[in-house]
């Protein structure tokens, strides 16, 4: 059973989550200082460091993870945005960000066998080409294509309102119960978005 944890700060107030199990923990989106996330975790080994979309305020904390050859996952359609400033929007905020790093690259519908659990890879671009959503069980890591109230913002370079409709239609569809853990602000559950 996974049990998740949850680290805010950073740009734009991200959510970091930590997913712990009996085989170890992931970390979805590092978008703060690695001991901060760091002192949130069990102290269990870090086995993947999974991202969402490759925007700079979900990936600013990468550096120590990969440093540490800990595997990343991003969607082949976000990679770039890795190494590109203008694309992952670090030059918005005047720093120019970008990471040398071999990748693992995510693809829809793959099913991901990390810390004894199963992890589906679900693509839901629109916030980004690559925007992915990550769900084990009952629960969904959903970045930023869905918030608690509202979806992410489509106005970016990359972005596409007619895919944002797509993906959120797609999220539509899994079971009500389903916990939404979102890339900002607090939980939701797919029967309450159904509502908006």
């Amino acid at each position: 059973m996974i049990n998740v944890r949850t680290v805010t700060g950073g740009l734009l107030d991200v959510n970091t989550y930590i997913l712990e199990s009996d085989g170890g923990c992931l970390i979805v989106d590092p978008g703060t200082g690695f001991a901060h996330i760091q002192e949130t975790t069990s102290g269990k080994p870090i086995q993947a460091v999974l991202l969402t979309h490759g925007h700079i305020d979900h990936i600013i904390g990468l550096g120590p993870f990969i440093e540490q050859k800990i595997p990343i996952y991003i969607h082949e359609k976000d990679r770039e945005m890795l190494s590109d400033p203008e694309k992952n929007l670090s030059v918005e905020f005047g720093r120019g960000i970008t990471f040398d790093v071999d990748v693992h690259v995510l693809r829809d519908g793959e099913h991901l066998q990390l810390i004894g659990e199963d992890i589906e890879v679900i693509s839901t671009p629109g916030h980004t080409p690559g925007s992915v959503c990550f769900r084990t069980g009952n629960i969904l890591i959903s970045g930023d294509t869905l918030f608690a109230g509202s979806y992410g913002r489509t106005d970016f370079p990359g972005g596409s309102m007619r895919q944002m409709v797509d993906s959120l239609c797609r999220l539509k569809a899994l079971p009500g119960e389903t916990l939404v853990y979102p890339g900002h602000g607090r939980t939701t559950t797919i029967a309450w978005e159904q509502r908006w």
